[in-house]
């Protein structure tokens, strides 16, 4: 029990002089001296965000360390972020109620890495800056005078080279500059007050001109023109504060170029194009830069090839095609951007093709296709393919064939007829392709009956006269003869024998 007394004693005695301690060390810090009323001796503050002393330490950014002697500051003046990591430290000759610091100082990330050097002299920045990214990556470095930037600056990319460089005064870019691309690509030209201002150049990575023009204040004006590798003009026009306006041409690579008018750096009005020859191949409106009205296009030799009806930029309106004789192709209705409505094709002769009714862009429901020897076809379409029975006819309406589709193939049983109307060749499709037991019947009414497998004749077919009488028969593989083949008298004895394999008469 005694024991237990003198350790809580000890513990006690302990708590009191590490207290006495850290009073006694506040005590020592912040003081002013009583006879000349002036700090004293090592000072410690909080302060805000741009360096103002705050009254406590609840809420604050950086921490300042001063050392007084009878008011003058010794040595330097260090400045900490909250996790005690350096800002930066330099001589002061005041930090109150001026901060004013000289010589070269060293500014530093919360992590430790380097952010800017520059110098001052009696408070002012004076000579040469530089500035680092967190990576410790140069960005720019320059000269000040008393505060101001003054002299050559030069700016740098994240690799390491040069963004621009050039004269500051007054802290505004004035005189010439020259400004790098990371395509190896630079331009030269002046500035004004920190703005653009005059005759700027623009060369690519090979010291070759790409473009040139003029500025004012900051804003393209006047002529601007564009070129290619080769130094050929490429597009050349008006600027008018900082927007192209007025007639402008612009060229492609192989020669071809537009022509027309531009307002508010949009195409307005009727533009026109031209191939390499300078022969016009199209013509058409803008309006606030989208295709806007009739459009033409020309071939070569003058002659109307298609004309279309745009609406802010989209197909919308009746469209027509042409051939090179000028005779129209097909015509029908665009409706925002899709094909809508009745749409017809024609022969060279001005007959119909095909008519019909599409649904944004798809064919769909009853259509009439015909043929040039004046035969047509009649059926529907769905989603584009046909679909369910067409029925075929000649040019005196006679129907020849007819039979179903299904999507876009023809399926089940297929009829074709003769010119009375009487069935002559008839079999099973599927898939597009014949399979199955077909009969097929020529001009001279001979028939013949077998088997289809995809398309191919295959297996026995038995072939007969117009009188119904056996006249020969035989095998097909993948639709050539093969094997055995004979043929019959009028009595239906064999007259003969002849052998094939793979199409080809052996004996």
């Amino acid at each position: 029990m005694k024991n237990r007394h003198i350790l809580n004693l000890v513990v006690i005695i302990i708590l009191w002089l590490s207290v006495s301690a850290i009073l006694s060390k506040r005590a020592a810090l912040n003081r002013i001296d009583a006879r000349t009323g002036t700090p004293n001796g090592e000072w410690v503050q909080y302060l805000d965000k741009n360096l103002l002393v705050l009254p406590d330490s609840l809420s604050y950014t950086y921490i300042r360390y001063i050392t007084y002697d009878k008011g003058e500051i010794l040595g330097t003046v260090k400045y900490f972020y909250k996790n005690r990591m350096l800002y930066f430290e330099s001589a002061m000759k005041s930090v109150s109620p001026d901060v004013i610091a000289d010589g070269k100082v060293g500014y530093f990330y919360e992590d430790g890495t380097l952010m800017q050097e520059q110098e001052y002299v009696d408070g002012y920045l004076e000579g040469l800056a530089s500035y680092y990214d967190k990576s410790g990556t140069l960005t720019r470095k320059g000269l000040w005078k008393r505060n101001v930037q003054r002299g050559h600056w030069t700016y740098y990319l994240s690799n390491g080279k040069i963004a621009s460089e050039g004269i500051k005064d007054n802290g505004n870019r004035n005189g010439e500059w020259k400004e790098y691309f990371d395509n190896g690509g630079y331009s030269i030209g002046s500035y004004m007050d920190d703005l653009r201002n005059g005759v700027w150049s623009y060369f690519d990575s090979k010291e070759r001109s790409t473009s040139k023009g003029e500025w004012t204040l900051g804003k393209k004006s006047g002529t601007w023109t564009y070129f290619d590798t080769l130094g050929v003009i490429t597009m050349t026009g008006r600027m008018e504060d900082g927007k192209k306006s007025g007639i402008w041409k612009d060229i492609v690579e192989n020669g071809s170029y537009s022509e027309g008018n531009y307002l508010n750096d949009l195409r307005s009005g009727e533009w026109s194009f031209y191939d390499s020859e300078g022969k016009k191949i199209q013509k058409g409106n803008y309006l606030k830069g989208r295709e806007n009205g009739i459009w033409q296009t020309y071939d070569k030799s003058g002659i109307l090839i298609k004309e279309l009806t745009y609406a802010d930029g989209i197909l919308d309106g009746l469209a027509s095609y042409y051939d090179k004789d000028g005779k129209i192709t097909s015509n029908g209705v665009w409706s925002k951007g899709k094909q809508t409505g009745k749409w017809a094709t024609y022969l060279s002769d001005g007959k119909v093709i095909s008519e019909g009714i599409r649904n944004e862009g798809i064919k769909t429901g009853a259509w009439t296709e015909n043929f040039e020897d004046g035969g047509y076809a009649a059926g529907d379409y769905f989603e584009d393919k046909r679909e369910g029975l067409w029925i075929y006819y000649d040019a005196q309406k006679r129907r020849t064939t007819s039979g179903e589709w299904s999507h876009g193939k023809k399926t089940g049983t297929w009829n074709y007829f003769d010119s009375l109307g009487v069935s002559i060749t008839m079999g099973v499709m599927q898939e597009g392709k014949k399979t199955g037991l077909w009969t097929e019947t020529d001009k001279a009414g001979e028939r013949g009956v077998g088997n289809y497998t995809d398309d191919l004749r295959s297996g026995e077919w038995n072939f007969y006269n117009a009188a119904g009488q056996l006249t020969q028969k035989g095998s097909y593989i993948n639709g050539k003869e093969d094997g055995n083949w004979f043929v019959f008298n009028e009595k239906g004895n064999v007259l003969g024998r002849a052998v094939f394999k793979d199409g080809v008469l052996l004996k």
